[in-house]
């Protein structure tokens, strides 16, 4: 990504984004797939690509909603990858979106539609010679005859059951166990319905190990982006100091070439740098004291305050979004930081950073300030410490 971004090829940075988003969906991090998902969205509305990719990323934001049990989400983004694929006749998508549509409309309780998607996907996963997919679509139909007719679901189940091999995906295996077991019990066929329940559980503590695998993976990614950020508040400390360092040399040489002016214009803005510094210290103070002391005379570890949301939505009396309440957490962490490094920390665009500070200063009522994040911050703390 960061190749094709030093290259300024859009198309391809959005193809890694996606990537990176469902490196993310495998592992469970949902918020980041879809933050990286709509990311690589953006670019590709933006450059207006038309091709499947548009349809890819819809049906992964789509799944993305439904291990989250977000069905009516899962089913607006399914539908809109389904239009896509359609156009372009990519059968093999086409089927995958089929198959998840049935399961969406059934945990809907839509069993019209449900049974009509599912009639589809077996169609054609049959014409395709999609086998699993093939099977997955009995299942879903079976699922869907249980609720009118357990007995002749348990019939078509046990049917599926001898299509079972060890090449059998464990989540097929799932479903149809589960399957075998209500219907059992619905007759009131204890012993068997005991043993699908055995074997029921057998695969998803099987399925559960290595979801659980995936924690390591978690917790690699978020130890990592800690790195990321320490690296960058480093970064920042070296640049700022560079960066005042280069204006004292500057001003150096203004103040041999242009003698006595200069020299009062040097003394003007000491006076003015000393004043803000000052005031900026001030502010800061105060934060870290607002921090320590928050709802309590006790004295805590300032770097353990949090911001309350509910309390500073109430107060507001507005609801603030995602990414201004991402952006209020990264100022709690480093109040002076620039948009710029704001955007790199949220995985946003610097416009977006921008905008959504303006907005913020529009809901505190932050007026003209120097230093208006501190501001912003700081009122934000007292709202959270309301009692």
């Amino acid at each position: 990504m960061k190749i094709y971004q030093k290259e300024e090829d859009r198309e391809g940075e959005s193809h890694m984004l996606t990537s990176l988003g469902s490196v993310f969906l495998i592992i469970g991090s949902y918020d980041l797939a879809l933050e990286y998902y709509e990311n690589a969205l953006a670019i590709l509305d933006k450059t207006k690509i038309a091709d499947k990719r548009t349809g890819v990323i819809y049906l992964n934001i789509g799944s993305t909603n439904y291990d989250q049990k977000k069905y009516k989400e899962a089913e607006d983004y399914y539908q809109r990858a389904l239009k896509i694929f359609q156009i372009k006749n990519e059968k093999f998508f086409i089927v995958s979106c089929y198959g998840t549509l049935a399961n969406i409309y059934l945990k809907l309780n839509k069993k019209t539609l449900a049974k009509s998607y599912a009639d589809k996907n077996l169609a054609l996963t049959k014409e395709l010679g999609l086998k699993d997919n093939e099977l997955d679509a009995e299942i879903t139909l079976t699922k869907i005859l249980f609720e009118d007719n357990p007995t002749e679901a348990r019939i078509k189940a046990e049917k599926i059951s001898t299509k079972i091999s060890s090449k059998t995906s464990k989540e097929t295996k799932i479903e149809l166990y589960e399957l075998l077991y209500k219907c059992y019990k619905a007759e009131g066929n204890t012993a068997l319905s005991l043993k699908m329940y055995e074997k029921l559980n057998i695969y998803k503590d099987s399925v559960k190990i290595e979801k659980n695998s995936f924690a390591v993976a978690r917790e690699a990614v978020k130890n990592d982006y800690e790195v990321k950020i320490h690296k960058n508040k480093l970064k920042v400390e070296k640049e700022q100091a560079a960066l005042e360092q280069k204006q004292l040399q500057s001003t150096l040489g203004l103040i041999a070439a242009a003698g006595i002016l200069i020299g009062f214009i040097i003394f003007y803005y000491k006076g003015r740098l000393k004043i803000n510094l000052k005031k900026r210290n001030i502010l800061l103070k105060e934060l870290e004291d607002m921090k320590s002391n928050a709802g309590s005379n006790l004295v805590v570890d300032s770097k353990q305050f949090e911001l309350d949301r509910e309390k500073i939505e109430k107060t507001l009396e507005r609801k603030l979004n995602e990414t201004d309440w991402k952006v209020l957490n990264i100022l709690l962490e480093e109040p002076e930081i620039t948009n710029k490094k704001i955007a790199e920390k949220a995985f946003l665009s610097v416009d977006g950073i921008g905008s959504s500070l303006r907005r913020m200063y529009e809901y505190f009522d932050i007026k003209d300030s120097k230093y208006k994040k501190i501001a912003l911050l700081s009122d934000a703390i007292r709202r959270s410490s309301a009692h």
